[in-house]
């Protein structure tokens, strides 16, 4: 059967590993469940280039995916969602209340008018792992660039949503202006981590600059002067990243918790690929989550963001973070709606 936008194929699963990756080197798989090509698009043809979502899942986390898979309806980006097992898998694809809204699944009345394209990658690892987010991201973003054109791969969380723009533009147009515009600039925006004399904020800014020495460390470099950490949307480039994971120490990055993925191809980024630092001119004194339209663009004027931690009227494409927004304004038309129907379904 066809399931989340997908005709079935063979049951051997993705490609053999190749030399080089994650997964051959260094037993961090990311590979699509039995029965999912995602090379395929369901016309027949391939993935289309550009833009690709990869999202880590866990089955708390299925309700908020659901809603995501609706709001990207009739969004050309794919979306790949990396399983941590086939179990999880499969259980997510058991239950009409997670994929009614897409394509294929037999969702009747609630499914999508053209349907989402995503697929199921299930993720395993060789030996012992304790950060295992950023590995299972890494393993599906390596994955991908060996078995599809996606130029580039937002590693986003489930609890995100697509941003429609108030004069209904088309979403394609939208995600290719943003994309073009991050070329031009080569440069990613920093949130400020100021120390304090207040013991706990203190505490929480050494934390936090701990995280960056690690992250860059992962790869080999010196720490960033900020943190890109949902201020500055981790978007992975195809046409870098093999150069990247050449100069990551797997194992390191497998065993430290704070070695945060993004922050250590941000790293790479300005330290071995040349974009320029755009920092924030002043630091956040709510958590980094809820960095809204407003204050990115005061603080970081010029600079093209693709997400946000508020839905700001369709100038971003994505806001994050839904799980955690302050007040009931931050949320964007609609998501509440979504997330009752979603648990409201049997």
């Amino acid at each position: 059967t066809a399931l989340l936008g997908m005709p079935a194929c063979t049951a051997q699963g993705g490609p053999t590993p190749t030399q080089g990756s994650l997964c051959a080197d260094h037993g961090f798989c990311a590979e699509p469940l039995p029965g999912y090509d995602h090379t395929r698009a369901p016309g027949g043809g391939a993935v289309h280039p550009g833009l690709g979502l990869v999202v880590p899942l866990h089955a708390p986390r299925f309700p908020h995916m659901c809603a995501l898979l609706a709001s990207l309806a009739d969004v050309p980006i794919p979306a790949f969602l990396v399983f941590s097992n086939a179990t999880d898998a499969r259980a997510f694809l058991a239950h009409d209340r997670y994929t009614r809204h897409l394509s294929g699944t037999g969702g009747g009345a609630g499914g999508a008018a053209h349907g989402t394209r995503a697929w199921p990658l299930v993720f395993s690892a060789r030996g012992s792992l304790t950060n295992i987010v950023s590995l299972k991201k890494w393993a599906a973003i390596d994955h991908l660039v060996r078995t599809t054109a996606l130029a580039q791969l937002l590693a986003a969380d489930a609890e995100a949503m697509w941003l429609t723009h108030p004069e209904g533009r088309p979403p394609g147009a939208r995600v290719a202006e943003k994309l073009a515009a991050r070329a031009r600039e080569r440069s990613i925006a920093l949130g400020s981590i100021y120390p304090s004399t207040k013991p706990l904020r203190r505490a929480r800014a050494e934390y936090a600059m701990l995280i960056v020495r690690r992250s860059c460390a992962a790869a080999g470099l010196p720490p960033l002067p900020g943190t890109p950490w949902f201020f500055d949307a981790p978007v992975y480039d195809a046409a870098d990243w093999r150069e990247f994971l050449a100069r990551v120490d797997v194992p390191y990055a497998a065993r430290v918790w704070e070695v945060f993925d993004w922050l250590a191809y941000a790293c790479f980024k300005v330290h071995a690929r040349g974009w320029a630092v755009v920092r924030a001119r002043a630091a956040m004194r709510s958590k980094v989550e809820f960095a809204t339209c407003a204050f990115q663009g005061a603080q970081a004027p010029g600079h093209t963001f693709l997400w946000a931690g508020n839905a700001c009227n369709g100038s971003r494409l994505f806001q994050h973070s839904l799980d955690r927004v302050p007040t009931q304004a931050f949320r964007p038309a609609g998501y509440e709606a979504r997330l009752r129907a979603v648990r409201a379904w049997g």
